[in-house]
């Protein structure tokens, strides 16, 4: 009985796109933030299976007012997210992964895993000003020129005491860096995550790049309460920094 209903049990279902049956779309029981469901598609292409979204991860977010003035967005987010997985955001915007035809169940666990990974992202970044995602494309530019490129990772992951899993902007040399503008959500948010991270691993160490050159004023004062958590630097001094030749110091 149970097996005869799995499909409405756990909510995955297959719908055929064209005639041949060789793309289809999967409907599963995973979904965004708003209720928008994860976009699961599959094509075979001789001995070769590709699970793609067909361009649906980034409409998600333009739809939900993240695009920039010119329409476009800036994805770093996304492919950070999915690239643990093994997939790739390409020219066309398209998050896929290509496998043989064998390794089809491995490559699907990874898919669906490498999207839930794009919504925990958009869970902990609810009500985060969009502006905010691209500091953080302005910020990974300029601690690549300041310290090399190879100096920084995007995206690490961290566990807090409540285990909680954080994923924050980057890790630079061994420290943990979040970019965030100055107002009391983005500095709240930042200041529970610290705590959280440094309750499990009092060694963690932080810097916030605090943005300042719209309000100085507030950056400082914010810059002060997350002074009892890290390392502040205004976007003003990495900037300043980045302009010199790349260092580790």
């Amino acid at each position: 009985m149970i097996c005869e209903n799995l499909s409405d049990l756990l909510g995955y279902a297959c719908h055929p796109l064209n005639e041949d049956g060789s793309i289809a779309f999967i409907e599963t029981a995973f979904a965004f933030s708003d209720g928008d469901g994860l976009p699961v598609f599959v094509e075979k292409a001789g001995s070769q299976i590709r699970f793609f979204d067909d361009n649906e991860t980034v409409l998600h977010f333009l739809g939900r007012g993240m695009g920039d003035a010119e329409g476009g967005m800036r994805t770093r987010f996304i492919k950070n997210a999915i690239a643990p997985f093994g997939l790739v955001l390409n020219d066309e915007n398209v998050v896929e992964i290509w496998a043989d035809m064998n390794d089809s169940q491995d490559a699907f666990a990874k898919f669906v895993g490498g999207l839930m990974s794009v919504a925990q992202w958009e869970r902990e970044n609810e009500g985060t000003d969009p502006d905010s995602y691209y500091l953080v494309e302005e910020v990974a530019m300029h601690l690549s020129a300041w310290k090399g490129q190879d100096h920084v990772t995007s995206g690490p992951k961290f566990t807090g005491l409540s285990k909680t899993e954080y994923t924050l902007d980057f890790l630079v040399d061994g420290e943990a860096v979040i970019a965030i503008k100055p107002n009391a959500i983005s500095v709240g948010s930042a200041l529970k995550k610290m705590v959280d991270i440094a309750g499990k691993d009092p060694r963690t160490s932080f810097r916030v790049i605090i943005e300042d050159r719209t309000n100085a004023e507030a950056a400082s004062t914010q810059g002060v309460i997350l002074s009892t958590m890290a390392t502040v630097m205004p976007m003003t001094k990495l900037i300043e920094v980045s302009r010199a030749p790349a260092t580790v110091n």
